[in-house]
């Protein structure tokens, strides 16, 4: 129904218990693998430090076949947003 009205949809899931210890990534979706197996786009985002301002959003499926990547991002608590961290530690996995 969404693509014939040409229209995003953004569903939230929560990750299975092993991916805070971790840095998450595409055996993550654990619980949610029906949902993973349908979205176009599979997106991760990870506080890599507990009261860090610093998140990474972890793109963990692309279905355009385009590549998967960490992006940085820190987090403006005063302005209630994310920022561009410094776009050279963009990394492929």
């Amino acid at each position: 129904m969404a693509k014939d009205l040409d229209v995003c949809v953004l569903l939230l899931c929560q990750l299975d218990t092993e991916a805070g210890r971790s840095r998450p990534g595409s055996t993550s979706w654990a619980a949610c693998k029906s949902i993973e197996g349908d979205a176009d786009v599979a997106m991760i985002i990870h506080q890599p430090l507990p009261d860090s301002p610093d998140y990474d959003l972890i793109l963990t499926k692309v279905r355009s076949q385009g590549p998967t990547s960490i992006l940085s991002f820190k987090f403006n608590g005063e302005y209630q947003r994310f920022e561009d961290a410094a776009l050279d530690r963009m990394v492929s996995f």
